[in-house]
């Protein structure tokens, strides 16, 4: 039978192996340790946050302090096995923070859902090779992010607001679930002259089928027409779809 204290005295020893690695956490890092004992949300930020720019968001002083989650945080709890252990199998659930630092979890097999909700990511997020069993970074503001060769067993989640500033690339992902990208944005810049093609959302999908209306995206300094991206599971023949680029 587990001990009515059980999520406090366990975020406690998850707090006390964090500082213990880190030697020290702000109040936002403390929060998302208190939530993910008990697959919580860790809400640091407020709302109005989310509507800034990731570079008008990095430089809030009033924001940081409360809100900064550093990223090899979130990649200690990733990988530690101590931590975790400790982690409830909802995974890790932040909203309205701003994490700093690049997010790399490259070649990492994830054994819980990661959702980044209405997050400021400015830096690259590396998910080379990853494995996860969804991501979810809805609302969320980022800078790229590698997906080459990622593996996400269920969905991922792009959408309601999400904004990415630079390259979003899935070249050869696997993704078991739904490709959602409904209401979200791609700002790519442009590229210099004889670089190789940029692609936006390039995925060989596992058994699934894209179906195209309405959003926005731009590759390569380019408008292109609105571009709303859902993808559904094929239960008859799966196929694999090859990578494509706007």
């Amino acid at each position: 039978m587990i001990p009515a204290n059980y999520p406090d005295q366990a975020a406690e020893e998850l707090i006390a192996l964090a500082t213990n690695r880190f030697g020290d956490l702000n109040e936002a890092e403390t929060k998302l340790l208190r939530a993910v004992v008990g697959g919580d949300i860790a809400s640091c930020g407020p709302n109005q946050a989310i509507n800034n720019s990731p570079e008008d968001a990095s430089k809030d002083e009033e924001w940081v302090p409360k809100c900064e989650v550093r990223a090899d945080r979130i990649y200690w709890l990733c990988t530690n096995l101590a931590a975790v252990e400790k982690v409830d199998s909802r995974g890790i659930k932040l909203f309205g923070a701003l994490v700093t630092g690049t997010l790399d979890l490259s070649y990492v097999k994830v054994p819980f859902p990661l959702s980044l909700l209405h997050c400021c990511v400015p830096q690259e997020i590396n998910l080379a090779s990853a494995q996860l069993p969804a991501l979810y970074l809805n609302g969320s503001r980022t800078g790229p992010i590698v997906g080459d060769g990622l593996t996400v067993k269920g969905g991922l989640f792009l959408r309601t607001g999400f904004i990415a500033q630079g390259e979003v690339r899935l070249l050869g992902a696997r993704i078991g679930g739904n490709l959602d990208c409904s209401g979200g944005s791609f700002n790519n810049p442009p590229q210099k002259a004889g670089s190789a093609d940029h692609r936006f959302c390039g995925p060989r999908l596992f058994g699934a089928l894209m179906e195209r209306s309405n959003s926005c995206a731009r590759v390569g300094g380019h408008s292109h027409a609105v571009y709303d991206q859902t993808v559904r599971r094929l239960t008859d023949s799966p196929e694999l779809m090859p990578a494509y680029s706007l």
